[in-house]
């Protein structure tokens, strides 16, 4: 607390969302708080609306790993390693955004899906799914941003922190 998490989260996606178009790019916005994040909700560059209540992230979770897949699917009939050899090669045609998944107090969201999961009808974890997401979606244009403020061993395992340089 008071350590400036939601100060600096407001500056990337300040400075995110200067520097690109919404052709470029689209946030996907986690904040179970519901105050943080608010301050975007209106943007274009934002996906939908601000993700708030315990049982909506995993079907955006869902939804983005599979965009993940498509687009690695993309790069292999394309035979390009990356996004950038694949916007460069399909300029004209086909342009990949760049996707930022934003999550505000990851401790809570990663707590509450937990007690949850037994109503999840996609029978997936949440944090399993940022797991995929961290290990294979840059490669692809899908970055991830995680904020906590209890960055303890219940919370954070040992995948996330394998996956995470910071």
């Amino acid at each position: 607390t008071g350590s400036g998490k939601s100060v600096l989260l407001h500056n990337i996606i300040r400075a995110l969302i200067k520097q690109k178009n919404t052709k470029e790019l689209e946030l996907i916005l986690m904040d179970s708080k519901r105050v943080e994040l608010t301050a975007f909700a209106k943007d274009k560059h934002v996906r939908g609306k601000i993700i708030f209540e315990y049982d909506d992230p995993v079907n955006e979770l869902l939804w983005l790993v599979d965009v993940m897949e498509k687009r690695f699917e993309n790069l292999e009939k394309n035979e390009c390693r990356d996004i950038l050899e694949f916007n460069v090669r399909n300029e004209k045609k086909y342009h990949m955004d760049y996707k930022v998944l934003i999550i505000d107090e990851y401790a809570d969201l990663i707590l509450r899906s937990r007690a949850d999961e037994k109503k999840n009808k996609a029978n997936v974890s949440v944090e399993m799914l940022i797991v995929r997401l961290a290990q294979m979606g840059r490669a692809v244009g899908i970055h991830l941003i995680i904020s906590t403020q209890r960055p303890s061993v219940d919370v954070i395992s040992g995948l996330i922190k394998a996956n995470f340089p910071t």
